[in-house]
């Protein structure tokens, strides 16, 4: 016996069921019934098999953040084993920014002033 939902379905319009000409509601109700239930079903199959896309769990690769600068143009921190990154990415190009570790985050502790008064001493 085969308990695919599709061939059910297939089975179901295969069959000439004879409604009477005023149009029973009982035999509507039956036959949208079993269509309800034959969909159902394959969508449970669907998504129990993974549905269209499935994410792999072993990935090193993780997106952390993301911000949009414009209409295609984001920031966006990544950590690849461990070690953060930050990426300029925009259409046809991805940049590698800088890396985002412990001494970056001393260097960013500061305020606002602070920062640029050394890039300026720097130039």
């Amino acid at each position: 016996m085969n308990t695919n939902p599709i061939h059910a379905v297939i089975v179901l319009a295969e069959m000439d069921i004879a409604l009477p000409a005023n149009g029973s509601s009982l035999a509507t109700v039956v036959v949208l019934l079993v269509l309800m239930a034959g969909a159902a079903t394959a969508s449970w199959i669907f998504i129990r098999r993974g549905g269209l896309i499935r994410a792999t769990t072993s990935s090193n690769l993780k997106l952390l953040e993301s911000r949009a600068l414009g209409s295609r143009q984001f920031l966006m921190v990544v950590d690849y084993c461990g070690q953060k990154s930050l990426l300029g990415v925009c259409p046809g190009r991805i940049n590698f920014l800088c890396s985002l570790d412990e001494k970056s985050k001393e260097k960013l502790s500061g305020n606002f002033s602070s920062l640029v008064n050394d890039l300026n001493d720097k130039a």
